[in-house]
């Protein structure tokens, strides 16, 4: 077992030597008379009685460890056991159970009277306040021995120790009967309890309460009575309370329908109440006098509520019998009880102090920090105590608060009054207690000298070193404690604590946004902090936390790094753009088969969205937040939970024959209109509560309307609503989310590519291209020759007519096959920049390289892909690298070590890797292997040589190598054409006879080919063939040219025009790149932007391309 209580088993199994004992056999005479009539309904109800016994004791926290051969409750603060009091602890049975100073006592008993019934071993009590103890050990024979430990304890525990038989020895290793009763009937403690080391109710308790669902419910914490009281209706959720749940003690002990109070109103709630007497078998309560005074106290508010709910009219109790007085039952033993204290309310300042070396806790953020521990030192001991509460010892929120304060903040919040740490024990104790419901995985990295934890919490609480704010948990451990502490939030270091100036800081590159991890940095420095290079570091060793993913911990954290990391690829396929997503180079290609929260991974959410499926997944667990990152990268709308199968994004309603846009703040829409149009949150989403579905308008417009209501004016509204749309996505802010802004703006931009197609309006500006630039309309994205696709939080660029686009907007652009355009800037698997096998299938050549800080490789595939990309693997992304691009065509991956992006000298590296992998081609184009090597091999070549050309024209080294070994028909090689000035137009003239007629005919397939070379908006090229006259260049501009219409004139007496109009080889494809220069030189000359590099990249692809 873990540590935690295991120290506590191990003292009372070993406890040590009395420093004075008295051995006696305690006497049960009285006991066995009335022990038919204490006899419990369920024999492990004992647990109950004990954890009451606690309540009553006052304790501030409660540890339960339960097996099948043995129980350990234990508690600290409250009331320790007297010697006395043990020694004739059964002789409690017999007083007032309602009694409230000795009431600790009696349930002790009761608890104890059970317990001796199942004969244990042995059972012992064991109490203290950390200055002197006392213990009472007894056996199944009611032989008894009590005196004083050796070592004192601060706090009191109650162990059992069972014999069992070899078959519940080997049958009982699931959970047992005391477990199961705690988990059902104490989720109204009024304190914190661990169970078995995990906490059920949380780690922190409340005294307020509500019935979950009830629409109408008034809580009331007053005269020592606290509950919660709710009318019952057709929305109260199943699982809500039926009848009134009577809880003493922090136990539910039954279920009453109390119609003697509200009559035929049908109301519910919880009831608290203390001073009630329980029935003799604690399964009820005594209908007494006291249970009179809580329905006296309870009636005027469920009047409150009944009638501000209801009306007045509605609410007409019955008269409920007076109160009768009450008589004393028995007397009380002869034991002196201690007074109790009586705590005055103080004020709490605005900044509450905590304990060195935190800061000051607002006092406003203390009521609303969640769920994590909070702890309360007394001013006079906060000194002593600071030591052992360091926060890398403690790692949990202590304010400095003395009994009037907390009174005051219990009071304020509505909260149970924060656990006291009195002593060393006590800290000890809860460390120990709080540490065994927490289980972890670490990993170690050494950055300059420090070591750095990551460290993934499987189970159990985070450490509170934000003192509740939100973020990942961060401590700095130097040689003389904590230096400083806080949380990493959105890029910053958040300070909660920390010695000297210390102050928030921001942090260079990306966040470090994860679930369930903390930091923790040891130095060897004084003044050490934690920066940058330790995030980082961080961020990339979180991955190797993840191990199979079957925690829950672990899948979620699967998920925040599979969202910010994985990268989403548009693939071509057979039957269209497809859909693939992979972690980033570098990491597992497996972790895309590991289980998400839920039980999905990210392969089946990507075929989910592949497919244009919606798939139901539950709510809970995170669900569906925790998947909303990769929904993002992906395309929203694919997972429909139930909390967002109703939900909208955006809407307009029609009201007074007008269409209006939805306030955010309205969450009933049939408060302002009967008729509306909605964007729903997926892609199979229902009408609000209220409204029917009418019509739908493509898969995230919903038309709605009331009952008995007949829909008017779609189109109009229609109409607003692409306008409403068009103002939110053009400036974010705007989109004020009643969910999340991403989730908004991503089914808002497939809304509007929907209303756009559906109302005809595919002029207007819709798509932001990725350089930034302007918008452009559906129609310029569909038919535009340079117009590409690229995956939306994929692979980052940067290009006037390059679009980052989900799959679902990409079809609904192309019409689902109907249009062509765009395609695709990338169009390759993301195996592939993963890894790729030498030979056919995968890599003609690959280069890898180490240098500089800068580590990668550059490859050419085969068989021939014109859409090269060389990519920048940052911490975040992956960044194409275009200018690389234009100057060497190939794939490529390079990351430097300092994850950030190339300086100019890395550039040069990456360049110099590419000129080397060029030289090797040259042996490619030598060797005599296969027809589709030396056909890549070729194809390569002449890309590369061409861009050496448009660079310097001229041709050298490497470039002239490789031109030479390329044949031209008609020429000789590539080296030749360019050499020969066939690029330059610079050969000599050719004469053709006087009376050589002029012949000129259109070249379509050319013309086609060329135009798609030329993306600019307006610009008409045409490709003429003319025979005859006196042309000495292959390829010139006609006549007709202007700036918005470029003709090209094919001199077909040219040797190289023969051969390029014979077939479609070589000579072919060295024409179009000559004429693409002559068509760039020319709208230079008219003043129009061109780049030749560009247009032979496009015409190499367009060789290739499928479509």
């Amino acid at each position: 077992m873990s540590t935690g209580l295991d120290e506590i088993l191990a003292r009372s199994r070993a406890p040590g030597a009395f420093v004075e004992r008295r051995t006696f056999t305690l006497s049960r005479g009285k006991a066995l008379e009335k022990q038919r009539e204490f006899a419990l309904r369920h024999p492990a109800q004992y647990v109950l009685e004990l954890v009451q016994s606690a309540v009553f004791a006052d304790a501030t926290y409660l540890a339960l460890d339960a097996r099948a051969d043995s129980m350990l409750l234990a508690w600290v603060g409250g009331r320790p056991f007297q010697r006395n009091e043990l020694e004739n602890v059964l002789d409690w049975l017999f007083w007032d159970r309602g009694d409230q100073t000795h009431r600790h006592l009696v349930q002790l008993a009761v608890g104890v009277n059970a317990l001796l019934q199942r004969k244990p071993k042995l059972l012992r009590i064991e109490s203290g306040d950390g200055t002197t103890s006392v213990r009472l050990d007894l056996d199944a024979a009611g032989n008894a021995t009590v005196g004083t430990p050796q070592k004192p304890i601060a706090g009191t525990y109650v162990h059992a120790v069972h014999t069992i038989g070899w078959l519940q020895r080997f049958m009982g290793s699931g959970p047992v009967d005391e477990i199961d009763l705690v988990e059902r009937r104490c989720s109204y403690l009024p304190v914190p309890i661990l169970v078995n080391g995990g906490a059920p109710f949380g780690y922190r308790a409340s005294r307020h309460l509500e019935v979950f669902g009830a629409a109408h419910q008034r809580s009331f914490d007053e005269d020592g009575r606290r509950g919660v009281v709710a009318l019952v209706g057709n929305r109260t959720h199943a699982s809500a309370v039926a009848g009134f749940r009577m809880v003493v003690g922090g136990v539910w002990v039954s279920t009453l329908p109390l119609d003697q109070m509200c009559g035929k109103v049908p109301l519910s709630g919880v009831l608290c109440d203390d001073r009630l007497r329980k029935t003799a078998d604690q399964s009820d309560v005594v209908q007494d006098a006291r249970f009179l005074r809580l329905l006296h106290a309870v009636q005027p508010i469920a009047g409150e509520l009944v009638t501000s709910a209801l009306g007045a009219q509605a609410w007409r109790p019955p008269r409920l019998p007076p109160i009768p007085e009450e008589v004393q039952e028995a007397p009380a033993p002869e034991v002196e009880a201690p007074a109790e204290p009586v705590v005055e309310l103080e004020p709490i300042p605005d900044m509450v102090p905590a304990i060195a070396p935190r800061f000051a806790v607002g006092k406003e953020h203390l009521g609303a920090r969640g769920e994590g521990p909070l702890f309360r030192v007394d001013p006079a001991q906060a000194e002593q105590l600071a030591e052992a509460l360091a926060p890398h010892r403690f790692p949990w929120c202590v304010v400095v608060l003395n009994d009037g304060q907390a009174a005051t903040l219990a009071r304020t919040f509505e909260e149970a009054v924060p656990p006291k740490l009195a002593t060393r024990a006590d800290v000890d104790f809860v460390t120990r207690a709080l540490e065994r419901s927490i289980v972890t995985r670490d990993h170690l990295e050494r950055v300059d000298g420090d070591e750095l934890i990551v460290r993934l919490h499987l189970e159990g609480p985070l450490p509170d070193w934000g003192l509740g704010r939100p973020g990942v948990p961060f401590c700095v451990v130097g040689p003389e404690g904590t230096i400083e502490h806080g949380v990493l939030r959105e890029g910053r270091a958040e300070l909660a604590g920390g010695a000297g100036d210390a102050k928030d800081r921001e942090l260079v590159g990306p966040p470090l946004d994860l679930p369930r991890i903390s930091l923790l940095l040891r130095t060897e420095r004084r003044d050490g902090k934690l920066g940058s290079h330790h995030v980082q570091d961080a961020r990339e060793a979180a991955r190797l936390l993840v191990g199979d993913a079957s925690a829950p911990s672990e899948q979620a954290l699967l998920a925040a790094l599979l969202g910010d990391r994985a990268i989403p690829q548009l693939v071509a396929g057979p039957d269209g753009p497809t859909l693939a997503i992979a972690p980033p180079p570098g990491w597992s290609p497996g972790l895309a088969d590991l289980p998400l929260p839920g039980g999905i991974t990210l392969r089946d959410m990507a075929a989910t969205v592949e497919r244009g499926e919606v798939l139901r997944v539950r709510d809970g667990d995170g669900l569906p937040g925790v998947l909303e990152p990769l929904e993002r990268k992906l395309g929203f709308g694919h997972l429909a939970p139930p909390s967002l199968r109703r939900a909208f994004v955006a809407g307009v309603a029609r009201s007074g024959g007008a269409w209006r846009e939805i306030d955010f703040g309205i969450t009933d829409i049939g408060q302002v209109a009967a008729q509306a149009l909605l964007v729903t949150a997926t892609l199979e989403g229902l009408a609000p509560e209220g409204f029917d579905v009418e019509q739908r308008f493509g898969e995230t417009i919903i038309g709605v309307t009331t009952a008995g209501v007949v829909g008017e004016d779609w189109e109009g509204g229609r109409r607003a609503l692409l306008f409403e749309l068009q103002q939110r996505l053009e400036d974010r802010s705007l989109l004020r989310p009643r969910l999340s802004a991403d989730r908004c703006e991503g089914m808002g931009r497939l809304a509007v590519l929907e209303l756009a197609e559906q109302l005809g309006e595919t002029d207007i500006p819709v798509l932001v291209p990725t350089d930034g630039g302007g918008r452009r309309s559906l129609n310029e994205i569909r038919t535009h020759a340079a117009a590409r696709a690229v995956a939306r939080h994929g692979i980052r660029i940067a290009e006037p007519w390059t679009f980052a686009v989900t799959l679902d907007e990409l079809r609904r652009i192309r019409l689902d096959g109907t249009h062509a355009g765009p395609a695709l800037r990338y169009d390759d698997d993301p195996d592939v920049w993963h890894d790729l096998p030498q030979g056919e299938l995968g890599w003609l050549l690959r280069e890898d390289f180490r240098v500089g800080g800068l580590k990668g490789w550059l490859g050419l595939r085969i068989p021939f892909d014109p859409t090269t990309g060389i990519l920048l693997r940052t911490t975040g992304a992956l960044v194409a690298l275009s200018d690389l691009e234009r100057t060497l065509p190939c794939h490529g991956l390079v990351w430097p070590a300092s994850g950030q992006e190339l300086h100019a000298e890395q550039r040069r590296l990456v360049q110099l890797a590419g000129w080397r992998l060029y030289q090797q081609l040259v042996a490619v184009l030598d060797e005599r292997g296969s027809a589709e090597r030396a056909e890549t091999a070729r194809h390569y070549a002449s890309a590369f040589v061409a861009l050496a050309w448009e660079r310097s024209k001229q041709l050298q080294g490497t470039a002239a190598e490789l031109a030479r070994r390329v044949p031209v028909e008609g020429v000789g090689s590539l080296l030749d054409w360019y050499e020969g000035g066939h690029a330059a137009g610079a050969a000599e003239e050719v004469v053709a006879p006087p009376d050589a007629p002029v012949v000129a005919r259109a070249v379509p397939d050319l013309q086609d080919r060329l135009a798609g070379a030329f993306p600019l908006s307006g610009l008409l090229v045409s490709v003429v063939e003319v025979s005859g006259g006196h042309r000495a260049a292959p390829v010139e501009l006609g006549s007709e040219s202007q700036r918005a219409h470029a003709q090209v004139v094919i001199n077909a007496d040219h040797p190289l025009c023969v051969a390029a109009l014979a077939s479609g080889g070589p000579a072919r494809e060295i024409l179009l790149l000559e004429a693409a220069r002559v068509v760039a030189q020319g709208l230079r000359v008219a003043g129009r932007e061109s780049s030749i590099g560009v247009a032979h990249q496009l015409l190499v692809g367009q060789r290739f391309d499928p479509t």
